[in-house]
């Protein structure tokens, strides 16, 4: 059996923001995802962090910020153009359900408008995290 090329070793929402007051329903909803990533070849640890905003589409106004930080570790990888490109995908793809859990969760708790982020296609995102991975 092959080993996985890369684990998910930990993730954390480090900052989160929501105001529900201009919400009438999640239907009206703009969502913003900002990747960048940065990758230490000696320890082959990629770490990536990435900001969620939601807003009102009529108003613009912000419903949800948040921002996550995860640390994902490569088996055989310690040069950065050696890591395939279908990590850059992924990696957003394998977070997400914990972004929208976390968003549906805590609106749920807070009386209010349900929030649910609908399945996205994230594949749109690789060539942003790529470009925005530095070396350190």
């Amino acid at each position: 059996m092959n080993k996985a090329a890369f684990t998910l070793n930990n993730y954390v929402f480090d900052k989160f923001s929501f105001d529900l007051g201009s919400v009438e329903d999640s239907s009206s909803m703009n969502i913003d995802i900002n990747p960048e990533g940065s990758f230490a070849s000696e320890s082959g640890v990629y770490n990536l962090s990435f900001d969620v905003f939601v807003t009102n589409k009529d108003t613009d106004t912000s419903i949800i910020s948040l921002h996550c930080s995860s640390k994902f570790t490569f088996n055989e990888i310690h040069a950065l153009e050696d890591i395939p490109e279908y990590f850059y995908t992924n990696s957003i793809a394998i977070l997400f359900p914990y972004i929208r859990a976390m968003i549906s969760t805590l609106s749920l708790q807070a009386n209010s408008v349900s929030i649910v982020l609908p399945t996205m296609n994230l594949s749109h995102l690789a060539p942003i995290l790529k470009e925005h991975t530095s070396l350190i």
